[in-house]
């Protein structure tokens, strides 16, 4: 066989395995949150349906969801004949944290979903990394957050908006420099960081450095 042919297998046969390990890394998320009797995500899990209640409320606020989260929402491989698996509106994320669409330019966000009664500083802590001084600091390489919203319902709940970012494993280094970048913008952050947790032991009354 060439050379050329046995490496086109080759590179047919890794597709193969990648897209069956992404099959089953899927139904085990399909798993775990809807449990063993469900073989398909036709219903909402339970932390999804909180989003599906907010539906329209975060579209007034600017911000849309996935289609699986409008409250009409009808799963698209019932009215066409395609794998579940193969159909966006199956993806199902962690359900603290989702993705949206933030309709005044079009840009892709997370939102993340977060109880103000267990994490009572997490929001005032996001919005100190990014005040006027921290914002333009070349060491501050956190996440920015672009929106602080709140339930109209629920005074227990915040919603942080970010940018949607990708993991940081997704992709390999290619080169030395870039693991050393990495490496050099995870330590210059400490600094910053450090600020945070001195105003946090200040706060608890515990601060034994400044």
């Amino acid at each position: 066989m060439p050379r050329f042919l046995e490496k086109r297998k080759e590179l047919a046969a890794q597709r193969a395995a990648q897209e069956e390990e992404r099959k089953q890394r899927l139904l085990q998320l399909h798993l775990e949150t809807f449990g063993g009797d469900i073989t398909q995500p036709h219903d909402l899990g339970e932390g999804e349906k909180w989003w599906r209640d907010h539906y329209q409320w975060l579209y007034d606020v600017g911000y849309q969801l996935r289609p699986r989260y409008h409250p009409k929402w009808v799963a698209s491989w019932k009215t066409r004949n395609l794998d579940w698996m193969d159909c966006e509106d199956s993806i199902v994320r962690l359900t603290h944290l989702l993705d949206a669409t933030r309709l005044s330019d079009g840009r892709c966000v997370a939102i993340k979903l977060l109880k103000i009664s267990r994490h009572p500083f997490e929001v005032a802590i996001a919005q100190y990394l990014w005040n006027e001084e921290l914002r333009t600091d070349p060491t501050n390489h956190t996440v920015p957050i672009f929106d602080v919203l709140h339930p109209p319902d629920d005074a227990d709940c915040a919603l942080l908006v970010m940018p949607l970012l990708l993991r940081y494993d997704e992709h390999r280094f290619e080169t030395i420099g870039e693991a050393v970048e990495f490496f050099r913008q995870v330590f210059e952050v400490s600094p910053v960081l450090s600020r945070i947790q001195y105003l946090a032991e200040k706060r608890a009354g515990f601060a034994v450095y400044a």
